[in-house]
């Protein structure tokens, strides 16, 4: 699933516009719209994409096909594994998850 974030951040009288952001379910960079519309679709997903300072407003969701293999955590929430990797918090933050 790839979330698509509109960031809404007010950064005063600086010149700085807002664009669109593609973050897939590992909280990685996909894709970017900047301010002028141009949509960039990256080679590889970038890490370290951050939201720390900045607001987004949650604009909807696209399916990516096959999420992987679907566990239920210990909170209730449902996580996806697929090609060693989780979409729980625990493994985007250290690398490693009880759910693998």
């Amino acid at each position: 699933m790839i979330t698509i974030l509109k960031e809404v951040t007010d950064w005063g009288t600086g010149s700085v516009s807002n664009g669109t952001y593609y973050v897939n379910d590992y909280g990685y960079l996909v894709a970017y719209t900047p301010a002028n519309g141009v949509y960039k679709k990256f080679k590889e997903p970038i890490k370290q994409f951050s939201k720390a300072r900045r607001k987004f407003e949650n604009v909807g969701t696209v399916d990516n096909g096959d999420r992987g293999i679907a566990v239920e955590g210990s909170n209730g929430n449902t996580y996806y594994i697929k090609d060693g990797k989780c979409t729980c918090p625990g493994f985007k933050f250290r690398g490693s998850c009880k759910h693998l």
